[in-house]
């Protein structure tokens, strides 16, 4: 019992995230929803999505022979049949659920009102394709001759989602494989991405793969392989693993104080070492007493001298 309620939220959560706000469109005050034969519909030629995630599809197939199709998909009208806008996954679980129609809205979109809810019904999705997206981004970018920042503006989206979807389309294949994969996050891939030599970029995704990494030890992996030569051969298993260690063992920057390596648990007030910099503080303590008592002397051999003398 527990188990079909689990999935009827999921149906529900997994087919009402890709709702977006309504396309700006007289005919969205009053939409219908339609059974449409599932013969006489046509995935999208255009996909933000460009990958189907088998666990995220078999769920919702199971959800829907339990309890039915809860959200429709969208649809537009081309001639005798439709093209999906919005429902791909819905649309493939219930083929997959042996349905035979599908609950659906047909409108008549622009080609920029079909783009605008392409993309916003991805981004709320919990499971996203990212690299899925920018190629989206860049058909879009050929097909209306805009800039990234125009394509945003059109897209209603931030400038900034935009040039960082399509800067994943210039990293190498191995790190965009991890991302397909859903292996590395994108903030740790941005660093990776960046490290030139080929086997020591694929000794590093390994390492995260098998480890996991964060975005923070991906920058210290960079700063520590940047120069490493493209050509040149790989480190040793064993050295590079040494060095691993090390990278997520000590910080990346040295002491201030002494200029050693400082380990992660040592590391004290951004500076170093937590006894060199305590051993600073005190000695600036000193310094400022001293400084104090030779003020204070001073003040008094002032006060001396306006009364008549030095004692």
């Amino acid at each position: 019992m527990e188990q079909n309620k689990n999935l009827q939220n999921l149906n529900q959560q997994t087919q009402t995230a890709s709702q977006v706000p309504k396309v700006e469109n007289p005919s969205d005050i009053c939409e219908i929803v339609r059974e449409i034969p599932l013969d006489l519909i046509d995935p999208p030629k255009e996909q933000v999505r460009a990958f189907v995630d088998e666990e995220e599809l078999n769920q919702l197939t199971e959800s829907i022979r339990l309890y039915g199709q809860r959200e429709p998909i969208k649809l537009k009208k081309i001639g005798e049949r439709y093209e999906i806008v919005d429902g791909y996954m819905r649309y493939l679980a219930l083929q997959k659920a042996g349905k035979l129609f599908a609950k659906a809205i047909i409108r008549n979109y622009t080609p920029e009102e079909e783009a605008i809810e392409k993309v916003h019904s991805n981004i709320a999705r919990v499971t996203q394709d990212p690299i899925g997206e920018a190629n989206y981004y860049f058909l879009k970018i050929q097909q209306w001759s805009v800039t990234p920042d125009e394509l945003a503006e059109r897209l209603k989206l931030p400038a900034s989602r935009v040039r960082s979807r399509l800067e994943l389309l210039g990293y190498p294949k191995d790190v965009l494989d991890a991302i397909k994969k859903n292996e590395l996050s994108l903030a740790a891939a941005k660093w990776l991405a960046k490290v030139p030599n080929p086997e020591v970029r694929k000794m590093l995704i390994h390492w995260a793969v098998e480890s996991g990494i964060t975005a923070e030890q991906a920058k210290r992996w960079y700063e520590e392989y940047k120069d490493y030569s493209p050509v040149a051969p790989p480190p040793k298993q064993e050295e590079f693993e040494q060095k691993a260690v090390e990278i997520e063992e000590y910080m990346l920057e040295p002491c201030k104080f002494c200029g050693q390596k400082v380990k992660r648990e040592d590391w004290a007030y951004g500076a170093g070492h937590k006894e060199c910099v305590e051993q600073a503080i005190q000695a600036f303590k000193v310094a400022l007493e001293l400084e104090l008592q030779k003020k204070a002397e001073e003040e008094k051999k002032k006060e001396q001298e306006k009364q008549g003398g030095i004692t």
